[in-house]
């Protein structure tokens, strides 16, 4: 969820500080991929600051979601430690 109320403004470009909590299964069959375009949709935005990005258990455990998000950071590269 973005949080619009109290963005940082750099000259008269609003930039959103966007931390973002997901249970991405991108890659586990029959699993949903929301969560992972999702993320590739804030990575792409100019207007969004991504400082982290959290998994939580939902759609599996989160030993899988911590595996899936290692995964796609080799593969994407945004710069963020999966921890």
């Amino acid at each position: 969820m973005i949080d619009d109320r109290s963005p940082q403004s750099s000259g008269t470009d609003t930039i959103l500080s966007v931390i973002y909590d997901c249970d991405n299964t991108i890659g586990i069959a029959g699993r949903d991929v929301d969560d992972a375009l999702a993320l590739l949709y804030l990575l792409g935005r100019v207007e969004v600051e991504l400082p982290g990005v959290t998994t939580t258990f939902g759609n599996d455990s989160t030993e899988e979601m911590y595996r899936i998000c290692s995964f796609l950071e080799r593969g994407v590269s945004f710069g963020l430690s999966v921890i």
